[in-house]
């Protein structure tokens, strides 16, 4: 219950704020640019905490780890949304808690929506060994894992 309790705080706690308001997306050539915004205006504090990209549906998702102090993980997503051939990093979710301290990581998932109106949902988690399935809405799954960070991350679109 403890456990719960601390996640549930740290999730409250770490929620940051979205971009919901297109008037205030800065737009660039490229994909890069904008990941460089995101880190200098969001919560990365430096490009090594991007955990990986995925790209589904037309769509390209950014995965990053946030700085956290003590054995906390608190994971993003941002979208990389496209507009007349020009990039904003877009994030429209609050960041998320995998694990608090020293209490076992919870697998996390969460609805999003891109710029441009398509729903997805989001998966991570911490990842103990190399190839772990996951269950999703559509079934199991092997999920994309950064090695470095232990973190898992898959994106799968709604039905």
């Amino acid at each position: 219950m403890k456990g719960i309790l601390a996640m549930s705080l740290l999730v409250l706690i770490i929620t940051g704020c979205s971009n919901v308001n297109d008037d205030k997306l800065k737009w660039f050539k490229t994909q890069n640019e904008a990941i460089n915004q995101g880190i200098r205006e969001g919560d990365l504090n430096k490009k090594e905490n991007i955990i990986g990209k995925i790209k589904e549906n037309g769509e390209t998702f950014v995965f990053y780890k946030l700085e956290e102090e003590k054995k906390d993980i608190v994971v993003g997503m941002a979208n990389l949304a496209k507009q007349d051939g020009k990039y904003a990093w877009y994030r429209n979710n609050a960041n998320i808690g995998i694990k608090s301290g020293n209490n076992p990581s919870t697998p996390v998932s969460w609805d999003t929506e891109t710029r441009s109106g398509k729903k997805f949902t989001a998966y991570t988690g911490t990842a103990e060994a190399e190839n772990i399935p996951i269950e999703t809405e559509t079934g199991e799954v092997t999920p994309q894992i950064n090695k470095k960070f232990g973190i898992y991350y898959y994106i799968e679109p709604r039905k």
